[in-house]
C-alpha cells in the first residue's frame, strides 16, 4: 500500500483505542499493588519473623511505611506514572496500526453508501491489517467488473 505522511492524531477511532489504554493501565495498577502489598509482607516478615500476626504489628509497619513515605514514593509511585504514561503512549501507538485502517474502511463505506462511488482503499505499509484491505479492494473491482 502506499504510504502518505505520518498521523497527527492519536486517537483515531476511540471506541476502539481507549478501552486497550484502560486495560493496560488497570495491569500496571494490580501490580503496583501487589507490589506494595509485597513490599508490606516483606516489612513484616524482616522485622518479626515468623511470628504469629498481629494487627498492631501491622499498623507499625504501615506507620513506618508512612514514616518513610518520600523515599517510597520515589521507590513506588514515580515509576508507576512513568510506566502508565509510556504504557499508554505504546498502547496508543500500536492501536492506531489497526485503528487507522478500520477507519478508512469505515469511511469508504460511507462514502460508497452516499454517491456509489468507490475509491481504492490506501493505509500506510506499517499498519496492520493490510491483507484485509488489499482483499477488500479486490473484491470490490470484481465486483465492479
Amino acid at each position: 500500500m502506499k504510504e502518505k505522511h505520518k498521523r497527527t492524531k492519536f486517537l483515531i477511532y476511540p471506541e476502539i483505542q481507549m478501552p486497550l489504554v484502560y486495560i493496560g493501565i488497570t495491569l500496571v495498577l494490580i501490580i503496583s499493588l501487589i507490589q506494595i502489598l509485597t513490599l508490606i509482607i516483606f516489612i513484616y516478615k524482616y522485622r518479626y519473623g515468623d511470628a504469629q500476626f498481629h494487627w498492631s504489628s501491622l499498623q507499625e509497619v504501615v506507620f513506618n511505611i508512612f514514616y518513610y513515605r518520600a523515599r517510597l514514593l520515589l521507590i513506588l509511585v514515580v515509576p508507576f506514572l512513568l510506566i502508565c504514561f509510556f504504557l499508554g503512549r505504546y498502547l496508543l501507538f500500536i492501536s492506531n496500526k489497526f485503528a487507522g485502517p478500520i477507519y478508512k474502511i469505515e469511511k469508504e463505506l460511507d462514502q460508497i453508501n452516499e454517491t456509489g462511488t468507490f475509491r481504492e482503499i490506501q493505509i500506510r505499509s506499517s499498519d496492520f491489517l493490510q491483507k484485509f484491505v488489499e482483499k477488500l479492494n479486490q473484491s470490490y473491482k470484481n465486483i465492479k467488473n
